[in-house]
């Protein structure tokens, strides 16, 4: 998951190499902004599931969708 953490790596160039999917970010973005889970604890749920994900790969996640969210949500506003 090292590469998770290097600058520039997209969140659809390391979901192909790691298995990642939509489901999984759509997950973590939920749990952060709709259910208010903080990273660790979020790191520690996956934990007891048998997934080492840290809390800096779960940051990294989220910014980079929220990056490649940002043309949806520049268009949603322009119809409101």
């Amino acid at each position: 998951m090292q590469e998770c953490l290097q600058p520039g790596a997209t969140v659809s160039s390391v979901a192909i190499r790691h298995g990642i999917n939509a489901g999984l970010l759509a997950h973590v973005m939920v749990a952060k902004f709709a259910d208010h889970l903080p990273f660790y604890r979020q790191e520690k749920i996956f934990g007891r599931a048998g997934l080492a994900i840290p809390r800096s790969t779960l940051a990294q996640w989220v910014g980079q969708t929220g990056l490649q969210l940002q043309p949806l949500v520049v268009r949603c506003a322009r119809r409101c």
